[in-house]
């Protein structure tokens, strides 16, 4: 499977308790960076 490389930067959050507006996450080689000392979002890794 080929994965495709990509930066998402957070432009708004509604009562997330982990992310922040302007933070960003990246995929490099289908491994998900998040953003330091922050936990995974299960949400965001499932979809």
């Amino acid at each position: 499977m080929h994965f495709r490389n990509g930066v998402f930067i957070i432009i708004e959050e509604k009562h997330c308790p982990l992310y922040n507006a302007g933070e960003e996450i990246a995929i490099t080689g289908g491994v998900m960076r998040l953003p330091a000392s922050k936990p995974t979002c299960l949400i965001l890794t499932i979809r």
